[in-house]
Parts: C-alpha cells; structure tokens; sequence
C-alpha cells in the first residue's frame, strides 16, 4: 500500500509529495530552499506565504517542512512550544521569522528537540571553513515519530551543506 501519491513543484524554491503509509494515512513532506539574508523582504514573504498556504490546503495528519532556511534558531527558547534546549547559538532575524511561522503554522522545528555535540548540529560550514551555523532545520506537527536528526559529515559531495536525516 505505500506509494508516493503526489509529487508537486509550486515554485523554484518549493515542492512537496504526499506518501501514502496505510489506506487513511498520508505523510505531507515539503521540501524547502529560503531566501537569504541578501534577498528583498517581499521575496522573502512571498515565500511564506505560498509555504503556509500550500500548508493549509494540503495538510495532512503528519507533516513534514525541510531544508535550507537560511535562519538560525539558535538557543533561545522565548517559545518553547516550537524550540527545544537544543538550538545552536544565537538566534538571527531569519531565526525569528522562521519561530514565528511555525507557532502560527503549529509546527515544531525539531532539531531542537534533540542533543547533539555543537559539532554534529552544523549544517552548513563557510567557504573558508570558519563560521559553521545550523541553518537547515526539519519542522514537523509531530515530533512523536521523530528518534533523532543528525548530520552526515562523511558524505562526499559537492556542497557547503551537510545532509541531516531524522529516524
């Protein structure tokens, strides 16, 4: 029975699928790159707008928004309710618009809610190697399915980006 039912792009920076898991149950995954800090602000909110948007039409029982949010969430936890103890650093404007979008939308930002050396929760490192920032973060509706996220920092390829996982 398990088949990805729904493989949509919405934009360039957008897309999600819809798996089917049992006959009444689907998983939303959405796959996300946000703007940067150089970006206009009304990129950037058009961005959340068609994110939330596409969100409340295709919601399903279990959720799923990952990727590259450019934000960092960092340890402050002034809303504990979508922020674990776990965040990395200093929160960043992107870090406080990304809390914001996800208390509105009910979504917890899930690397949070797990320890990791500080090593091992960098997601992306500079070109010259010396900032490291956890700027890719998985939001969920629920993290109960959720054991762990972590990163892949042997995998070989291409990228300023470590891959994350949950299981």
């Amino acid at each position: 029975m398990k088949k990805i039912t729904v493989i949509k792009n919405i934009s360039k920076i957008i897309c999600y699928l819809k798996y089917q898991v049992q006959k009444n149950l689907k998983i939303l995954v959405i796959q996300i790159y946000a703007s940067t800090a150089d970006a206009e602000d009304v990129d950037r909110e058009k961005f959340y707008d068609d994110l939330e948007k596409l969100i409340i039409e295709e919601r399903e029982y279990f959720m799923v928004v990952m990727g590259d949010w450019n934000a960092k969430v960092g340890e402050d936890r002034r809303d504990s309710r979508v922020v674990g103890e776990f965040g990395l650093r200093k929160r960043n404007k992107a870090g406080d618009r990304l809390v914001e979008f996800a208390v509105k939308n009910k979504l917890k930002i899930a690397n949070t809610f797990f320890f990791k050396n500080p090593n091992q929760k960098v997601t992306w490192t500079s070109p010259d190697g010396r900032t490291k920032n956890e700027i890719d973060h998985l939001l969920t509706n629920d993290l109960g399915p959720i054991d762990d996220i972590s990163t892949l920092s042997n995998f070989d390829y291409p990228s300023d980006h470590k891959i994350s996982r949950s299981s």
